[in-house]
């Protein structure tokens, strides 16, 4: 029984990379940090691709934080162009305030397919 390797994609790698840093709550800083460079350098060493990784890697917090830009504004226009083209959305909204003078907002989206 052997691990099948898989082929490095610098790709995947940023995309990976974003999520796990966005999910996570991690400083886009942290790329420059030594230990997380030598933890990829480790990975990347056992590796059959050990120099995709460092190529691919980040110098600086300023390309996560493009990257994690450039990724958002790519999946919101995907959103934007899957909810014109298949989607009505409408909205419904209730405002009330609590026993404890809490005031309360409900936003529901419903989505009807147009077929």
């Amino acid at each position: 029984n052997s691990i099948p390797r898989i082929q490095f994609n610098s790709n995947i790698f940023k995309q990976l990379l974003i999520q796990w840093i966005v999910l996570c709550h991690i400083s886009f800083r942290q790329v420059e940090q030594l230990s997380f460079c030598l933890l990829l350098s480790y990975l990347s060493s056992i590796s059959t691709s050990y120099t995709a990784i460092p190529q691919c890697l980040p110098c600086s917090g300023t390309t996560v934080c493009n990257w994690t830009m450039q990724l958002f504004l790519q999946q919101k226009q995907a959103l934007i162009q899957l909810l014109e083209s298949h989607y009505i959305l409408h909205f419904s909204f209730n405002l009330w305030t609590s026993g404890n003078h809490l005031v309360l907002l409900e936003l529901v989206a419903y989505w009807i397919n147009k077929d």
